[in-house]
This record gives C-alpha cells, structure tokens and sequence, in this order.
C-alpha cells in the first residue's frame, strides 16, 4: 500500500496509479523486477482482536469497542471478518458478514465477558487469529485493539512473527495507552526518542509486516472538537474533535486493507527468508514519504504446488 497527504482535502488518500517501472525493489542486497503490478480489491479477511483482559480499565473497554465498530463499519459487504478476546480466553468466532461483527462489539461493549486473570495472552489470540486465517489468502489482516505487550501466554513473539511474515498477514494494531507518558519529566518528544525506549513487544511484529502499532491515550481521545476563528476569516473553522480524528483514521486504514497493491516478483529470486526493500520512483515529485511506502520486510519462498493426480 502506497500512501500521500493531500494537502488541498487535509485527507489521506491512496496512490492508486503506480506502474511496475515506478518501482524499485531490492531482495535483500540484489535487484529485482517488478513482474506484475495491480490493485487488489477484492474480498478480504480480517481478524479483529480486541483486549478484554483484567487490565483493561472500564473507559478503555468502552473505548476499544467502539473504535473497533468504528473500524468494521468501514469493510464492504465482500469482506469477512472475525472477533477474538484476549482476556476471556473465548473459542475463535467464525469469519462472517463485517454488519454480524458490528453487532457482536456491541453487545460486548454493554456486556463485558468475564476475565479469568488480570493478564493479558495477546500472542496466544494472535497465534489463535493466524491459526483462522490459514490457509493464508492475498490480503488477509490482522487488526490488534489492545496493549502492546503480553503476559502470560505460551506462545513466543518469533515464531508468531514467523508465521505472520511466511502467511503475507499485515498485523495493525491500536493501543489507547500511551508508552512515552513513561519516558523522564521533560523528554523532547519532538527528537528521536531515546535507544533504550521500548514501546512495547508487539510493535516490531507490526513493522515487520509493513504496518504500524499506534498509540493515543483516552485523554487525547476526551480532547473535544472546536471551532476557532482567525482573525482573517469571517466564519470560524470547525476543527474535529480526536476521536473523530482516530475514526477517519481508521477509515482510511481500512481502505488500504480493503485495495492494496499486489506486486509479483520472480519466485526464482526468493530461494530462502530475504529481506525486501521497495521504493517508489520520483517520491518526492508525487509527495510520497518513505514511511507512507508499506510493505513486509521479509519474503519467504512460494509453497511448492500440490502434486496433481495421474
């Protein structure tokens, strides 16, 4: 998915006209071509995975669902989606319609499942919400509301990273808890933070899958809209409130889910786990930052085809 600010809308949008030579791709240190190149709209997967652990406090939850639904209004009837709770330890709802998922975040958001401990097994409902998702298909998501660390679980961070990477998962993830509110009285939050910050366990799975694992806090998110008039302007101008800024954000992450870019490359040039770097041409012309190019940082070789009958 290749992404752009839109500075006369103030929206994100997606470049949607790339062409295979717009491409330059790197398998590890060799150069590689671009065989095909196209938007993929068609159906996909999506696990919903939502923290309902005994840390999570009641405005938390409250607010998780409701980003959640948010974010699974936004998927087209094609689409199908599943949800997984962290901390009831519930069995993995089937995939069905995203207007079934919608219903199921509301009902728990009035009715919160019972958490059994105060931890939270997030890799073990990742592992659980890969496990749905297999065999993996072009586009499949998994999308995390919760903290972004583990306690507990049995599973391991590597091999869950593994299995992502190997399946093509892109792993997104939102946590309503804000990991640099930890860093030292007076942190220049504006410079490069410092080498031993860790935002926590679950973010590099994320990158690694050319996605990212946000942060805002619930008192960003009780920031109100406003109206502000300046002193040029007759007619002040409506600035929308952060939640709504958190919810348009989430509509254009599902827009990237719903039509990314399918890209073929040679399966000859992927023998092991390599390494994939991708870069758009003119970047800078089409006002495209680097960071706004997503794709996984690693690339496994293609699974063998069945055997055919005699």
């Amino acid at each position: 998915m290749v992404t752009r600010f839109n500075s006369t809308s103030r929206t994100v949008e997606q470049v949607r006209d790339l062409k295979t030579n717009d491409l330059t791709v790197q398998l590890g240190d060799v150069p590689a071509s671009v065989v095909s190149l196209r938007i993929d709209d068609g159906p996909k997967r999506v696990a919903v995975v939502l923290d309902d652990s005994g840390r999570i406090s009641a405005e938390e939850w409250k607010r998780e669902t409701e980003l959640a639904a948010s974010f699974v209004g936004h998927a087209r009837p094609q689409d199908t989606v599943a949800l997984l709770l962290v901390g009831s330890h519930s069995a993995v709802s089937p995939l069905v319609s995203p207007a079934e998922v919608v219903e199921q975040l509301r009902q728990v958001s009035f009715t919160r499942p019972p958490a059994p401990d105060a931890g939270g097994r997030t890799l073990d409902t990742l592992l659980a919400a890969v496990n749905l998702l297999s065999p993996p298909r072009f586009g499949d998501a998994i999308f995390l509301f919760g903290r972004s660390d583990d306690t507990g679980s049995a599973a391991n961070l590597e091999p869950v990273q593994e299995q992502m990477l190997r399946n093509g998962l892109r792993f997104y993830g939102l946590s309503l808890v804000d990991p640099t509110e930890k860093l030292p009285p007076g942190t220049d939050r504006n410079k490069p933070l410092p080498a031993a910050f860790n935002p926590g366990r679950l973010a590099e799975p994320s990158s690694m899958t050319g996605c990212a694992f946000e942060f805002t806090s619930l008192k960003v998110l009780a920031m109100p809209a406003q109206f502000v008039r300046f002193r040029e302007e007759l007619v002040p101008r409506y600035f929308p409130s952060q939640l709504e800024l958190r919810k348009n954000h989430l509509a254009d992450l599902y827009a990237g889910i719903a039509a990314p870019y399918r890209v073929a490359l040679p399966a000859s040039s992927i023998q092991n786990p390599t390494e994939l770097r991708i870069a758009v041409a003119d970047a800078d012309e089409r006002n495209i930052n680097k960071r706004d190019i997503h794709f996984p940082r690693r690339v496994y070789p293609c699974p063998a085809p069945a055997p055919t009958a005699p």
